[in-house]
């Protein structure tokens, strides 16, 4: 990866934030492979550590231009999907719909229109210079 676009007047804050804009950008192409086989959602669930950062949240939100969905059990998602794993394996539960309730999602985030239309472009951007053979 690199940065593109860096002047003197760039920040800590800057560098960060495209850090973060970077990884959603670039998982939006995994996003648009799996559109092109016909999967199709109009949210996403986004767990994990950076699932507690508002501006991680609304970065997706924008980038994806679909609501973003944190669930309660956050952070401890692997965990829950192994020992659910385990127990349906071990014959504990019969079906995994048993642990439903310990999976709860919040209130949905809506991407905000002005900002997915200006990552929409960014996008474009983003993936020429992703795809661009660049020799140093």
């Amino acid at each position: 990866g690199f940065l593109s676009g860096l002047k003197l007047s760039t920040t800590r804050s800057d560098i960060l934030r495209a850090a973060l804009e970077g990884v959603a950008l670039n998982l939006n192409f995994a996003r648009l492979a799996l559109c092109k086989t016909g999967i199709r959602t109009d949210s996403m669930l986004l767990t994990g550590g950076g699932a507690k950062s508002s501006l991680w949240r609304r970065i997706f939100a924008d980038v994806y231009a679909m609501r973003v969905r944190t669930s309660s059990v956050n952070q401890d998602a692997a965990s829950l999907g192994a020992a659910a794993l385990a127990m349906k394996t071990l014959g504990m539960i019969r079906s995994y719909s048993e642990i439903d309730g310990l999976h709860v999602l919040d209130e949905p985030l809506p991407p905000d229109s002005e900002n997915a239309e200006k990552y929409a472009e960014i996008y474009g951007r983003f993936r020429a210079l992703a795809e661009a053979e660049i020799v140093f």
